[in-house]
């Protein structure tokens, strides 16, 4: 055998080879960003497929946000007693529901100012507008959509709070999340959006998923506002996650 012309060859396929794993190597990533960033191509890719289902979709231009699942530890935050004395009617570590009873009227302003409830929930979160008196938490800025926190009023003063929220434990690798575009017709492919709709806006959030046989955890989703509804879909799958009475009634 001529080991100076074989080693020739050898040389030449490993070369060819290189070049057409470059290739293979640049497509997909051109593919990625044109599919996966959410950028106008995509747009114009599944324009007629919402023209199909006769949906109305918003502009949305810019890349997913980075997110990640996360544990949740089989116990509540504990309440602070000495930002305001409380008494505990309930706080249940499986679920997350808590209801709890203020010593006296506590100005809903004062609750709504600072970060008075940060440190009496021992967590993060946001009021939200137009929900007066409601409180969500969230996670690295993020909404956990099963985590809303409302107070019993009377008048302008708060009587206690009552709802969800969790003790948040470790997470996994962060992760781009699906763009809303593919959400929504992921969504609207299995019938879950109705043809004709209008799509008002796109929010990354998490909810709490348990899974059967498993401890639940936080998944990353997408949640679709169509009018007063909310639909939410893996931030990563695109597969739909049902609205439970805890998160339906307010969408923002």
């Amino acid at each position: 055998m001529n080991w100076e012309r074989a080693k020739t060859v050898l040389i030449v396929a490993f070369l060819l080879l290189d070049l057409f794993l470059f290739w293979l190597w640049s497509e997909s990533n051109r593919e990625a960003a044109y599919i996966g960033g959410g950028l106008s191509g995509e747009a114009e890719l599944l324009k007629n497929k919402f023209t199909q289902f006769s949906l109305t979709v918003p502009d949305w231009k810019g890349t997913p946000p980075k997110m990640r699942y996360w544990s949740l530890e089989d116990r509540t935050p504990e309440i602070d007693r000495i930002v305001q004395k409380v008494r505990v009617i309930r706080d249940d570590p499986a679920s997350g529901a808590f209801d709890i009873e203020f010593s006296e009227r506590v100005p809903l302003k004062t609750l709504e100012d600072g970060e008075a409830l940060k440190h009496l929930l021992s967590a993060e979160g946001e009021w939200l507008a137009g929900g007066r008196g409601v409180w969500r938490q969230t996670l690295d800025g993020f909404p956990i959509f099963d985590a809303t926190v409302r107070a019993r009023l009377d008048g302008e003063f708060a009587l206690g709070l009552e709802g969800h929220r969790f003790a948040v434990g470790e997470g996994g690798e962060a992760r781009s999340l699906i763009s809303p575009y593919v959400a929504v017709y992921a969504l609207a492919d299995r019938g879950l959006i109705p043809p004709g709709s209008a799509i008002e806006r796109f929010i990354p959030g998490y909810r709490r998923v348990t899974p059967k046989d498993s401890a639940p955890f936080l998944v990353p989703v997408w949640r679709i506002v169509v009018g007063d509804r909310a639909i939410d879909a893996n931030g990563f799958l695109g597969t739909p996650i049902p609205v439970t009475p805890q998160n339906s009634s307010t969408v923002r």
